[in-house]
């Protein structure tokens, strides 16, 4: 997953937007200092993983395509996810918001029921920390 990082200058107003790896985001957000009180907005986008974290792709992917090997490599996520009985979606884009300092993440989704499964994983809340260390283990991230 890829985020992009913008900071204000509170002098002149302006902006400056960077985009970093997700692992790197996630241990710039783990330092001594929480991003958002230097005032650093984090917005998280492929959550999942422009579907290698969900049921099933959308789409025909060639059986070599990075994004299939993706797809592959994550089944244990997946398996996890049944185990909690959320769709790997749900749990990806739950992943996502409870990184330290993520206020939002950009939905790719194509209809109003992704649309609806997103709000209702929003609305479950941050996962604890031992699950987000469970899913860096079956991602391969631990």
């Amino acid at each position: 997953m890829r985020a992009v990082q913008a900071t204000r200058d509170p002098a002149n107003g302006s902006c400056d937007h960077q985009h970093v790896q997700l692992q790197t985001l996630r241990e710039q957000c783990q330092g001594s200092d929480d991003p958002r009180r230097q005032h650093l907005g984090i917005m998280g986008i492929r959550a999942v993983q422009a579907g290698a974290l969900t049921d099933a792709f959308d789409r025909e992917i060639p059986g070599d395509h990075p994004e299939r090997l993706d797809y592959q490599r994550s089944a244990p996520f997946r398996a996890l996810a049944r185990e909690l009985d959320e769709s790997p979606a749900s749990l990806a884009h739950r992943y996502a918001l409870s990184l330290a300092g993520v206020a939002t993440v950009v939905l790719g989704v194509k209809n109003r029921t992704e649309l609806r499964e997103c709000i209702l994983a929003e609305a479950c809340g941050v996962l604890a920390p031992e699950l987000m260390a469970r899913i860096d283990t079956a991602v391969g991230r631990a």
